[in-house]
């Protein structure tokens, strides 16, 4: 299904997560294709500031904005809703531990925390915003494009696109 204008910032940031989380699942690669190698804090680096710098305003966002309306729009999101926001604490559990401790058993360590994101992103593109679009009048979806908007603006929110080399 196609993407309401109002949900289109998102799946791009949920894009640009997917990225991420594939890559940290199949294992980062410290012989890069541009001839440079990642030391396993490098890619802890890498992970830690897309996440204080995309991820964290992508999930406040969600938090202050998409969630509580959804709720309101949607009597059956609450038990959804109650789940991607635990999940969003598990990532942000796991990016503190591993600022914490960049090295020991890093690569399972990594593949966890892609794997969550990419079940939470899935969960979120396949479930949620389909609910959103399907039982939302369109009128209502413009509202929070434009409430995302200027969120958005407010807050200074703007997308980076990381890629592990």
């Amino acid at each position: 299904m196609k993407r309401h204008s109002s949900l289109i910032p998102l799946s791009h940031d949920h894009h640009d997560g997917l990225v991420l989380a594939q890559q940290l699942i199949r294992g980062y690669d410290t012989g890069s294709r541009a001839g440079q190698s990642l030391s396993g804090t490098q890619v802890v680096s890498v992970v830690v500031d897309f996440f204080e710098n995309q991820w964290r305003p992508h999930c406040d966002l969600e938090e202050v904005e998409v969630f509580p309306w959804a709720l309101v729009q949607i009597n059956e999101t609450e038990h959804l809703i109650q789940n991607l926001i635990r999940e969003h604490r598990e990532m942000a559990e796991k990016i503190r531990d591993l600022k914490d401790n960049p090295t020991t058993r890093l690569s399972e360590r990594l593949s966890a925390l892609g794997q969550l994101m990419r079940s939470h992103i899935r969960t979120e593109e396949r479930v949620l915003f389909q609910w959103m679009q399907e039982k939302i009048p369109v009128v209502k979806l413009d509202a929070l494009g434009s409430q995302l908007s200027q969120y958005a603006k407010s807050s200074r929110v703007s997308g980076c696109r990381v890629s592990l080399p």
